[in-house]
């Protein structure tokens, strides 16, 4: 139940911060390691391996959904061009994250990359080697879980069904909106618009793309892949979508990231008034004793 919670912190972290590619991520990693110190390292695994599993998929929804625009004779240059685009760069970012995942000497290189850009930055006044083993020794524990993870074949195909299931679940969305407003769309348009949104929300350089930018894009985009969508009708559907995808999801996160921290101040206090009120009893009965023992 807490990951599940964590979960919904990270959706709320993504929606509210620029930078929706790590926020949320970033964030979950900071809730495992707060909750149990030392788990970073495990905690980025998880994370990494979520983002393996949601690039795929882009690229995979993308080429499909292109290939039954095809299959169709539906053909759009600005849409093709896009589409391919986002699926070349998509592939890059796949495989340069995958080789991170697999050398662990290039993982290392990165941290003392980054390390050492903050250093000039500083101008030496910051002091990080403290912050440079603990990356090292987070880097190492990373590779360790992802080479479990692939020794696990039975935990991969189970997170990779719910993964899939959870896509679908999420593309569905838009489909049966068109559907309420009566009007049938080809499960195309939705494909490759769900996965152009969403591989524009993966590119990590800080853009705000949660609330505006998607509206905007879905809306050209509904009618780029279907000319019979017109901007009244794309312009209604985004909206109801957005309103089960980003506000539903933004109040339920909301929720749970004020309850864990309501919990993170809670049990410390709890703890340090059980501290307190057991210090005088002690001290009484050490006294006790030590009078008993001189009479």
């Amino acid at each position: 139940f807490k990951a599940y919670l964590y979960t919904w912190y990270g959706i709320f972290i993504d929606i509210i911060i620029p930078g929706e590619s790590v926020s949320g991520e970033i964030s979950k990693v900071y809730l495992v390691n707060r909750d149990v110190p030392g788990t970073s390292g495990k905690a980025v695994a998880s994370v990494v391996t979520h983002r393996l599993m949601s690039m795929g998929m882009t690229v995979a929804t993308m080429v499909f959904g292109t290939a039954m625009l095809l299959g169709q004779g539906q053909t759009n240059t600005i849409l093709f061009n896009l589409s391919l685009l986002s699926a070349i760069l998509t592939s890059i970012s796949l495989v340069f994250l995958i080789l991170l995942c697999t050398r662990e000497n290039w993982a290392m290189k990165l941290v003392n990359m980054v390390l050492g850009f903050v250093e000039y930055v500083g101008r030496g006044r910051w002091k990080l080697d403290k912050i440079r083993e603990d990356a090292h020794k987070a880097a190492r524990i990373f590779h360790e879980s992802m080479k479990e993870l692939g020794h696990d074949p039975r935990v991969l195909v189970e997170s990779t069904s719910l993964f899939v299931l959870s896509w679908i679940a999420s593309a569905s969305v838009p489909y049966f909106v068109f559907l309420a407003i009566g009007f049938q769309v080809d499960w195309s348009a939705i494909l490759i618009t769900s996965a152009i949104v969403s591989a524009i929300k993966s590119i990590p350089i800080g853009i705000p793309f949660e609330v505006g930018l998607p509206e905007i894009v879905m809306t050209l985009l509904y009618g780029f892949v279907s000319p019979v969508i017109t901007t009244q009708i794309a312009a209604t559907a985004t909206v109801l979508t957005r309103i089960l995808t980003l506000w539903l999801r933004f109040f339920i996160g909301f929720v749970a990231q004020q309850w864990l921290e309501y919990k993170a101040i809670k049990i410390p206090t709890a703890k340090l008034e059980e501290q307190e009120g057991l210090t005088p009893s002690l001290v009484r009965v050490k006294g006790g004793s030590c009078n008993a023992s001189h009479d």
